[in-house]
């Protein structure tokens, strides 16, 4: 009877629940602190390594060369070593180990359309159909595997004191460019590049406006008649925004195909930048230097193959020091002002230059340390050039100004200013003509615009624009 009262008693007796029941609950709450707190570094350690795996791709992506489909085994080294480089630089092997490995870079081929199977599809290197490689696969882990795994810390008490995670990025190469090529004839501005209405711009005649590109109503623009020269209006930002990049374009203007716009994204844009400094020696007093000083900053788009190459063409590599076919040398420390015509001439000046109205010249160079200026109604080169080229060359360097009038007829022309270029309206025969503008550019309306193959032209835009950029796909 004792026992049973005693056992009833302890059975009835509630003290020291209190405490069993907190243990309880801190166990769960440590419990739940340490998924909390092991899934927020588990996220955040996944959110790393997918940076590392996208920047490893497009690292890897960017070696493929021309995506021709053709990758020596020195590219292939090239490509590994630049992927695994990537992802170290975005996880260090000091803090994170080994992220990525070279086996887990793969090169294959990124069907977008479903050429060869589903639409958006990866192909290893090696699978049937594939006759290219225009993509990279990486897969950056933390594992056992490469002796980096992910520690948990309060789950580990209770369960794996590791976890193994990974996550994989695909880039794909830009596809080759499809663009028509410029054909070297055409306006470069680094500012803004504005143009007036009825102008007809064709047979790969092109313009760029690193600031803005900026057009009126009524104009033309059209492809070559071997639809391989395809007139081109470009600009960084093909936007409505005009300023800095962007365009303005007025109404009733007529587009011959409608994509007419590039991004300026031109195959070129690592050239050196551009330092225009042109050091001929007098020709009537070698011991004279004449000097163009118009450096640019650095950081502008340079689609031009550098006015420096152009300068030693013309007085380097010549027989003579000079152009052939130059029977006129003019030095002067003063102004230059010629009223008449003539052809065949080398003119320089320490001031300006200005040719007045009603002048015909042909294979003649102008190079002004201030301004050259051309009155209307002026013919510059051979009316017979664009069906029947010849040697000739014409050439205006104004180092701050070249300017022309109305009515101009142009042919085998290159310009080079180095604030401003203006030009006038009605010029309605112009062909192979090339300007650069380290400023701004404009010209009027009623222009009649041609390429001409861009033959002799010294200026070379070398337009292979880059139809896309270098992307990630998954």
């Amino acid at each position: 009877m004792m026992i049973r009262k005693t056992l009833i008693a302890f059975a009835r007796d509630t003290s020291g629940v209190a405490m069993a029941y907190s243990l309880m609950v801190l166990m769960v709450l440590l419990i739940a602190a340490g998924f909390a707190i092991d899934s927020a570094n588990v996220i955040y350690t996944r959110a790393r390594l997918q940076n590392a795996a996208d920047a490893a791709a497009l690292a890897g992506a960017a070696l493929i060369p021309e995506n021709t489909g053709s990758i020596t085994a020195d590219v292939r080294a090239d490509i590994l070593a630049e992927a695994v480089l990537f992802a170290q630089k975005n996880m260090t092997t000091t803090d994170h180990g080994d992220v990525l490995v070279q086996v887990d870079v793969i090169l294959g081929f990124w069907d977008s359309d479903g050429a060869l199977g589903a639409p958006r599809s990866f192909y290893p290197e090696g699978s049937p159909g594939i006759a290219m490689l225009n993509s990279v696969a990486t897969t950056t882990r933390k594992s056992s595997a490469n002796d980096n795994a992910q520690p948990m810390f309060l789950i580990g008490m209770v369960a794996a004191d590791t976890l193994d995670i990974s996550v994989s990025a695909i880039a794909i190469a830009p596809p080759p460019s499809e663009g028509k090529d410029c054909m070297s004839a055409g306006f470069f501005a680094l500012g803004t590049a504005e143009g007036g209405s009825t102008n007809e711009l064709r047979d790969g005649w092109c313009i760029h406006g690193e600031e803005g590109v900026k057009f009126g109503s009524q104009n033309s623009i059209e492809g070559g008649p071997d639809a391989e020269t395809q007139s081109t209006i470009s600009m960084p930002s093909p936007s409505s925004n005009y300023g800095e990049g962007g365009f303005d374009f007025g109404s009733d203007n007529e587009v011959v195909p409608e994509e007419f716009f590039d991004d300026g994204s031109w195959a070129n844009n690592d050239l050196p930048d551009i330092v225009e400094t042109a050091t001929i020696a007098d020709y009537l007093n070698p011991a004279i230097d004449f000097m163009f000083d118009i450096s640019k900053p650095a950081g502008h788009s340079d689609h031009i193959h550098a006015a420096q190459d152009m300068v030693d063409i013309l007085y380097d590599d010549y027989p003579g020091g000079y152009p052939p076919g130059i029977s006129t040398i003019i030095y002067s420390s003063d102004n230059v002002d010629i009223d008449y015509n003539f052809n065949n001439a080398l003119i320089v000046s320490d001031k300006k230059i200005t040719i007045g109205s009603d002048v015909t010249m042909n294979n003649v160079f102008l190079l002004a340390k201030e301004n050259v200026e051309i009155g209307s109604n002026v013919t510059i080169g051979s009316s017979t050039y664009c069906d029947s080229p010849d040697n000739s060359m014409n050439f205006i360097l104004g180092a701050e100004m070249a300017k022309f009038g109305s009515d101009v007829e142009m042919f085998n022309l290159q310009v080079f200013a180095g604030d401003y270029v203006d030009w006038g309206s009605n010029n309605a025969t112009v062909g192979a003509v090339s300007v650069f503008s380290a400023g701004s550019l404009k010209f009027g309306s009623d222009w009649d615009i041609r390429g001409c193959g861009g033959a002799n032209l010294l200026l070379n835009y070398s337009n292979t624009p880059v139809s896309e950029p270098l992307r990630l796909v998954q």
